[in-house]
């Protein structure tokens, strides 16, 4: 079973959150964006006047249209508004309603920047721990397994998932001409700190023509 370390783990975890935030936030823009084009669709602006505004009230708009005069109901209101205020609106003459010209442009500017950030945010992890488990999967069907003999467990208590504390494994491997490597995981979460020990032997899988290019299977 190939390494699939703590860190990877919380790659997986935070960039899948962070991809579906970005996804919903471009998602909510694009209603936005397509709700403000019906609102437009046959619709003409022309200039109002409210004439009663009270809060939790719908506003009363009165405003010309081919030179007849209308008084409509608006459902919204603004801390700005006051009885006597001009304001830009859309009249829709076949449902006979009115709207406000769209004033999320800027708002919808931050939720597609907000998208891109949270997007790359959980692409970048995702595509990085895809890279590793691909690595990983090459290094086992081409490289060389060596037999290696742990010389260190380290507890890294920087890390902490589920009152757990990973562990860090480093082993060495001897060739035939007694030239040592070493080897050293990622962060291990594992069961029991006894499922690792010095002297143990564990796993590595390296690039034959380069030994820096390696992984160091555990069982997690």
């Amino acid at each position: 079973m190939g390494e699939r370390s703590l860190i990877s783990k919380k790659f997986d975890l935070f960039s899948t959150i962070f991809m579906t935030i970005g996804f919903v936030l471009l998602a909510l823009t694009a209603i936005e964006i397509f709700q403000d084009a019906v609102k437009k669709k046959d619709s003409v602006p022309c200039t109002g006047v409210i004439v009663y505004w009270a809060r939790r009230n719908p506003v009363r708009i009165a405003f010309e249209y081919e030179d007849e005069l209308y008084i409509r109901s608006y459902d919204g209101s603004n801390s700005s508004w006051y009885e006597g205020k001009t304001i830009e609106i859309l009249y829709n003459p076949v449902k006979d309603r009115i709207y406000l010209p769209s004033m999320n442009t800027v708002r919808n500017i931050v939720l597609v920047g907000l998208a891109l950030i949270f997007g790359l945010g959980g692409l970048i992890p995702f595509i990085v721990g895809r890279r590793k488990v691909n690595r990983g999967r090459r290094l086992k069907e081409e490289g060389v397994c060596l037999d290696c003999t742990i010389i260190d467990v380290y507890i890294n208590e920087s890390i902490s998932m589920n009152s757990s504390n990973p562990v860090v494994i480093t082993c060495s491997f001897k060739n035939s001409d007694d030239i040592e490597y070493r080897f050293k995981s990622g962060n291990v979460l594992v069961d029991s700190y006894d499922d690792y020990k010095v002297g143990d032997t564990i796993k590595v899988y390296a690039n034959r023509e380069n030994y820096k290019d390696y992984f160091v299977e555990t069982n997690v």
